[in-house]
């Protein structure tokens, strides 16, 4: 004997028959939490704000400077 039984139910819906808590207020947050983090490394990785980390680390030593630019491609290597 074979006994199917369909419901018609959302998934909320299913959730709250069977007395499982709503979690979409706290993913909302952790979501807002997880954007806000890579927006933030994603700045960091700015062409502009690596270039301004590096001058700052070469600028006390220029000889290292101009070692490194004369490696660039397309640098004149005389």
């Amino acid at each position: 004997m074979k006994i199917s039984i369909d419901f018609d139910l959302t998934p909320a819906e299913f959730r709250e028959a069977i007395g499982l808590p709503d979690v979409k207020s706290a993913q909302d947050r952790w979501m807002a939490a997880v954007e806000g983090a890579v927006a933030t490394e994603i700045a960091k990785l700015s062409p502009e704000t690596i270039a301004k980390q590096w001058t700052e680390a070469l600028m006390p030593n220029p000889d290292l400077m101009a070692s490194l630019m004369k490696m660039m491609p397309g640098a004149n290597n005389k």
